[in-house]
């Protein structure tokens, strides 16, 4: 699920479902995504989001810097104390 920030709570942008996670998966179900977007989408930015919150999924993380490589990638909070949990 991608989502946005907003002042009243999480919008959402758009929905991947996908049969696995794999990078090559992740890499065209983005590129799909990217091709739905209108013009000016993110603002009018050319290079996509400014920033992406993801959990520690190699692939993902793989995927989405190949789909907007001049994004930042951050961690999720959460995720990171649940693995520690772990």
């Amino acid at each position: 699920m991608l989502v946005t920030y907003s002042v009243v709570g999480a919008l959402p942008l758009g929905i991947i479902i996908t049969s696995d996670e794999q990078t090559d998966t992740l890499r065209s179900a983005l590129q799909m995504f990217q091709n739905a977007l209108p013009n000016g989408a993110f603002f009018g930015c050319e290079s996509g989001p400014a920033v992406i919150m993801t959990d520690n999924c190699d692939e993902l993380r793989s995927a989405l810097n190949e789909a907007w490589p001049k994004s930042t990638l951050l961690l999720c909070t959460f995720h990171i104390l649940q693995q520690v949990w772990r």
